[in-house]
């Protein structure tokens, strides 16, 4: 199960509010006298986002570098950084994961709960821990576990990654 901060609530973990929380909690009320429902909107978020991690696993365990690239914009900016290394435009991006997973013959990946923050009603943060294994074209094992955090916002009626960082341990 995901844990999910929204824009109108309060995280478990947090116990106070500071000056950036007074304005949400001012602007969530402004929202409710006006009658947005910014938790409803909130939850419907939420669960767009388990969607498009169910298709961004799919994406990757597919292989297919057209699915992949779906799940970033059509156009307009995009950024991410996978250790140190920082790309920004679609072309690059789709090059560099396209040479991944042309060295690969399988791929499974599973995550651990995400923690989802809902910025707003077309904006998320979803950051996780995930797991791949697999094998190479060579025969030789793939294995790997790494960091994902990543910027979601609605983009021609669906969520897309509009920015991203991954980080793998060192060890």
């Amino acid at each position: 199960m995901p844990i999910v901060t929204m824009g109108c609530g309060r995280d478990e973990r947090s116990r106070g509010l500071n000056s950036s929380g007074m304005r949400a909690l001012i602007v969530c009320l402004a929202a409710s006298l006006i009658g947005l429902r910014p938790a409803v909107a909130s939850a419907q978020v939420a669960d767009s986002v388990h969607v498009f991690l169910e298709r961004y696993i799919a994406a990757y365990e597919s292989r297919d570098i057209h699915a992949v690239m779906a799940l970033y914009p059509n156009q307009g900016p995009v950024s991410s950084a996978n250790d140190g290394k920082v790309t920004t435009s679609r072309d690059s991006l789709a090059a560099g994961i396209g040479k991944f997973l042309r060295r690969l013959k399988n791929v499974s990946f599973s995550t651990e709960a995400p923690i989802v923050t809902v910025l707003d009603a077309h904006t998320a943060v979803i950051t996780l821990v995930f797991h791949g294994t697999g094998t190479f074209n060579d025969g030789s094992a793939f294995s790997t576990t790494g960091s994902w955090t990543a910027v979601l916002g609605e983009r021609d009626g669906r969520l897309t990654i509009i920015q991203e960082q991954e980080s793998h341990p060192r060890g």
